[in-house]
């Protein structure tokens, strides 16, 4: 008998054994198409929280850094105490030691919050002013979907232009075209130059970026708040004001590859305790 032969043989035996046993063989098929399945469901969830844990970190860079200034726990008070200035933070000499001693850094962008209130006419805007760098918004991937972005003539000019969000011109609750509007950041007015797209920070890169959750982002020029609000700023409470001096509030480091980026991490960590 031949190879083939016995091929058939042994195959015409096994579907014979099949029909024979019609219940065990359902209840044999069931298990391997349910095994299967739980297999291929279980690959695709792990698939899923993969994509979704790469696009998390892509949004806030693989290759940044972002250090924050913290501001300490209140401490205690004389009763008659009505304000203070509170000094405390990353400082200028902090990112120039940075720049120093890792040669791993590729650059260094410093981010200042501006703590004042937001107007558009009468209206007060819920919003979280930021001075950034014109480079700043392609670090993290924000693009311009009308209007135009920061450059370089804005910069050195220290013009007072602002980009915002989506979510702030409908806030607006007008039909008119926001670019070329004038928002009121404290007493200065700034000129809408661009709108980013609709598509928000989710709440992992608000949190890492501190940014207030509450509010809309407005985006102005680093030169124009530094030398429009610098790094003083004044909070009134009710009976007393609190006087804040923070140089930077938030520092974005970029490495210079992914597999640099925790020894970079350790060397700042290092530099800013000393």
């Amino acid at each position: 008998m031949s190879f083939v032969e016995r091929m058939l043989e042994t195959l015409l035996m096994g579907f014979k054994s099949l029909t024979r046993n019609k219940l065990r063989t359902f209840l044999t098929m069931l298990g391997m198409i349910f095994g299967v399945g739980s297999v291929i469901a279980m690959l695709s969830v792990g698939a899923g929280a993969r994509h979704e844990i790469l696009s998390r970190i892509g949004e806030l860079g693989v290759r940044n850094i972002i250090v924050n200034s913290v501001k300490p726990p209140e401490e205690i008070k004389v009763q008659d105490e009505t304000q203070y200035v509170n000094k405390y933070g990353l400082r200028f000499v902090d990112a120039e030691r940075i720049r120093e001693t890792c040669s791993t850094v590729g650059r260094i962008l410093p981010v200042n919050s501006i703590k004042e209130r937001v107007w558009l006419g009468s209206k007060r805007l819920d919003a979280s002013v930021l001075g950034v760098k014109p480079t700043h918004l392609q670090m993290f991937n924000l693009e311009v979907e009308r209007g135009r972005s920061f450059n370089q003539v804005d910069a050195l000019a220290a013009q007072k232009v602002c980009i915002i969000r989506s979510g702030l011109v409908r806030k607006f609750e007008t039909v008119e075209d926001p670019i070329g509007m004038t928002l009121r950041v404290g007493q200065f007015p700034f000129e809408v130059i661009g709108v980013l797209e609709d598509e928000g920070f989710r709440s992992h890169t608000r949190e890492a970026l501190a940014i207030d959750d509450r509010a809309q982002e407005i985006y102005i020029p680093y030169t124009t708040s530094m030398r429009t609000f610098g790094t003083f700023s004044r909070v009134v409470r009710t009976g007393s004001r609190e006087y804040s001096d923070v140089e930077l509030d938030q520092l974005i480091v970029e490495a210079e590859s992914a597999e640099a980026v925790f020894p970079t991490a350790r060397m700042i960590a290092t530099i800013l305790k000393e």
